[in-house]
C-alpha cells in the first residue's frame, strides 16, 4: 500500500486490509474504489471502520459510450475530486491506503492519462485492476464478513455498473472468480446506442 499525502493540504478492498502482516492495530487505513457508477471511500483502524464516504460520479456513462473516452469536463472535476481525498486523507492521518479503479478505467481509452494527472496534481496512485482480480477483492470482503458453512457451496454474484463478477465456493475445496463486461450502466448505454431493439438487445 501507499503512504497518503497532499499538495494542497460494504468496500472489498477496505475489508482486505486485516490480512497485512505484521499489522499496526493502531494504524489509520483506507480504500478507495473507483467504479463505474461512484467513488467510495472507507477510512478504517484494524477492522472498524470509521468513515465511508460516497462520492457519485458515473465514469462508466462516457467510458462505455461511443468514444469510450473521459471528456475533458470529467477529467477536471474527477481531479478535483481526489484532490478533497488527498486532503481527507491527511486530515485524517491516514498512514496506508490503496485506490483500486474497476470497469470503467479498463474500458477507456485515456485511463492512464486521467491517473497520471490525478497523480501529479494530489500524488496519489491509482491502481487499474482486471476483472478476476476484482472479482477476487469481493470474495476476499465477503469471506471476512460472513461466515460460510464449509459444508455447503455458494454462489457470490456482484453486479456493478460495468461488469458483474462470480465467485463459486464448493464447501471446503478451491474458490473461483470470474468477471464478464456486463453492468447496469454498460448494458444502458448500449439500449440507449440501439434505440431499445429488442432484437438486438437478446442478440448482444
Amino acid at each position: 500500500m501507499n503512504k497518503p499525502s497532499c499538495q494542497n493540504s460494504s468496500l472489498s478492498i477496505a475489508l482486505t486490509i486485516p490480512t497485512l502482516i505484521p499489522y499496526d492495530y493502531a494504524m489509520k487505513i483506507a480504500a478507495v474504489d473507483i467504479g463505474s457508477n461512484g467513488i467510495r471511500l472507507v477510512i478504517a483502524k484494524y477492522d472498524e471502520v470509521l468513515k465511508k464516504i460516497r462520492i457519485p460520479l458515473r465514469l462508466g456513462t462516457e467510458s462505455f459510450g461511443p468514444t469510450q473516452e473521459f471528456s475533458d469536463s470529467t477529467i477536471k472535476y474527477t481531479t478535483e475530486v481526489f484532490k478533497s481525498i488527498a486532503t481527507l486523507l491527511k486530515d485524517e492521518d491516514v498512514e496506508q491506503y490503496r485506490i483500486v479503479a474497476t470497469s470503467a478505467f479498463r474500458n477507456a481509452k485515456n485511463s492512464e492519462a486521467l491517473a497520471e494527472i490525478i497523480e501529479s496534481e494530489t500524488t496519489l496512485k491509482i491502481e487499474k485492476i482486471n476483472g478476476d482480480d476484482e472479482a477476487k477483492l469481493v470474495l476476499k470482503s465477503v469471506l471476512n464478513n460472513m461466515t460460510l458453512k464449509p459444508t455447503r457451496d455458494y454462489l457470490l454474484v456482484d453486479l456493478g455498473g460495468g461488469s458483474i463478477e462470480f465467485s463459486k465456493k464448493d464447501g471446503e475445496k478451491s474458490i473461483e472468480s470470474k468477471s464478464f463486461e456486463l453492468g447496469t450502466v454498460r448494458l444502458m448505454n448500449y439500449i440507449k446506442s440501439v434505440n431499445g431493439d429488442k432484437k438486438l438487445i437478446r442478440d448482444k
